[in-house]
């Protein structure tokens, strides 16, 4: 288990969901924030650094294409982690807003895991 400096900002609007997510990344060692709209997010990423995150593309407010396009002005080197339906267009819309890795949901805890340690340790592959 790695102790992290920064937790991962956790982006999603439904509770129960984030609840679970939360709880796969804190039971492999991470810290997480959980914020459940982009006003919240925004709120977080001037207040602290994370060393990740994991944003939702729907989302209270506006999109979490929107929120990455304004997460990359503030802090710009921190890996982001899109998670979306399977949906062609939206790999290649992440991948221009700013995200390093898209996950399509659904997905199983073991992908989540694999994904966020790719993205925290760009060395080792995906």
């Amino acid at each position: 288990m790695e102790d992290y400096e920064n937790p991962i900002l956790l982006v999603k609007d439904y509770h129960q969901d984030s609840d679970i997510l939360a709880w796969t990344l804190k039971e492999a060692g991470y810290q997480v924030h959980t914020a459940h709209n982009t006003r919240e997010a925004l709120n977080a990423v001037t207040q602290r650094r994370f060393e990740l995150a994991v944003i939702d593309y729907h989302l209270p407010w506006s999109n979490g294409l929107e929120l990455m396009t304004i997460s990359h002005i503030i802090w710009q080197r921190t890996p982001i982690v899109l998670l979306s339906l399977n949906r062609p267009e939206m790999c290649s819309l992440a991948a221009q807003h700013g995200s390093c890795f898209w996950l399509h949901k659904p997905f199983d805890p073991a992908r989540l895991l694999l994904t966020v340690h790719a993205a925290t340790h760009p060395s080792v592959a995906a």
